[in-house]
């Protein structure tokens, strides 16, 4: 089967040719670096919400965050790799490519844009569903994008009350790993088997060294 091919517009959306999708999943973040716990994440919501494919979205700079560590080109070529190797995940580039700050409902409404037909599925934590009021203009977001939402154990589940506010909550949970725990323990040069991705975790371990 022929993978995806990704072409950057002149109007900065990314476009891509060999595929007719119906409900598809977005994963954002910063990927400083993207590891096991993200594909896991991506692979939960693409079975369980049954979608055709999930997309990474690297940001540049997440408004919520401090600077990332690695550059953003080192970050898109790292996501590049990891949603080559499986089918079901793909990569768009349509958050770096923009000034910052870069909100939720700006990528969700290009999205449409870019898919007008699909089902759009935005894959987030507990606790980002817990911060939802405080995302920009919440309200329309709510109505351009379900929600798929991964828990953590013991962390309580809080439903905001938005009107059109669509939850999918996950049974199966990723592995526990966050990229600022992955960055210290390669630092120390700690045991980190299993938490990265194996086509560039040679790569991310000389990086973040």
């Amino acid at each position: 089967m022929k993978k995806d091919v990704f072409v950057q517009s002149v109007s900065g959306v990314s476009s891509q040719s060999g595929l007719a999708t119906n409900r598809l999943g977005f994963l954002g973040g910063s990927f400083d670096p993207i590891h096991m716990g993200h594909v896991q994440a991506a692979l939960i919501a693409a079975e369980e919400a049954k979608l055709d494919r999930v997309y990474f979205l690297p940001t540049g700079q997440n408004w919520q965050k401090a600077s990332a560590q690695a550059p953003i080109e080192k970050r898109w070529a790292w996501v590049q790799q990891v949603a080559a190797s499986d089918q079901r995940l793909g990569a768009l580039d349509i958050d770096f490519t923009r000034p910052a700050p870069i909100y939720s409902i700006d990528t969700v409404t290009r999205l449409k844009q870019q898919f007008p037909t699909a089902e759009l599925f935005s894959i987030i934590g507990g606790d980002q569903l817990a911060n939802l009021p405080t995302w920009h203009r919440v309200a329309e977001l709510v109505k351009l994008t379900q929600f798929f939402v991964l828990l953590r154990d013991n962390y309580p589940f809080t439903q905001p009350n938005f009107s059109g506010l669509q939850i999918t909550v996950a049974h199966q949970q990723p592995i526990n790993i966050s990229s600022s725990r992955l960055r210290t323990m390669l630092k120390n040069q700690e045991n980190t088997q299993g938490l990265l991705p194996e086509s560039i975790r040679q790569e991310v371990a000389t990086f973040y060294s």
